[in-house]
């Protein structure tokens, strides 16, 4: 964590309930990471936040969605944090360049620079971000790529990555955020 984030965690200093949770976490995943530690206070709500992020990142919608996903939505929030963390992963995950790009000029991706899947997700996930809803015509495209299943997670994942991108936002001071400005250089979204 950066000085000056707003919710610091450090396992040592937490009451017993909360280092548990911290511990429980930090077991399954590797590490405790950052949207994380707003919840600690509420353990079990936490415990499960995390769970039902694990269930959405092993669930059936395919890795090149969800991390499109996470990038609209960062985008939508304007949390640098998200950005960094979900640009390498959504490259790596078959996400072309161009369509990253596309996302975080906040424009649809060309026919050249995402599939139709991936442009129908896309255009899903930013609907659903903007206007809080989702048109017809923009639920049925998603839908002809999409089975029920994966229609569901794809629901659920956008609301999993705005839940993230708030905490991560409310988490960061405006110190941290300066901070991290000089060591990874200008934001990537413009206030």
């Amino acid at each position: 964590m950066s000085p000056g984030d707003r919710f610091p965690a450090r396992k040592d200093v937490l009451p017993p309930e909360q280092r548990q949770t911290y511990e429980q976490i930090e077991a399954r995943r590797g590490t405790v990471p950052a949207p994380f530690l707003p919840l600690l206070a509420s353990p079990k709500v936490a415990d499960a936040f995390e769970r039902f992020s694990a269930s959405l990142w092993s669930g059936c919608l395919a890795k090149d969605l969800q991390e499109a996903v996470f990038l609209v939505t960062a985008r939508a929030y304007r949390c640098d944090h998200q950005w960094r963390q979900h640009e390498k992963k959504a490259l790596a995950a078959g996400v072309s360049a161009g369509a990253v790009a596309a996302m975080q000029a906040g424009r649809a991706p060309s026919a050249a620079e995402a599939d139709a899947r991936l442009g129908a997700v896309i255009r899903f996930a930013d609907e659903l971000h903007a206007k809080q809803s989702v048109p017809d015509d923009v639920f049925q495209a998603v839908a002809t790529h999409l089975g029920p299943a994966e229609l569901s997670e794809l629901v659920a994942f956008c609301a999993l990555a705005a839940s993230i991108a708030l905490l991560l936002n409310v988490g960061e001071s405006n110190a941290a955020r300066k901070d991290q400005a000089r060591r990874g250089g200008p934001p990537v979204f413009q206030a």
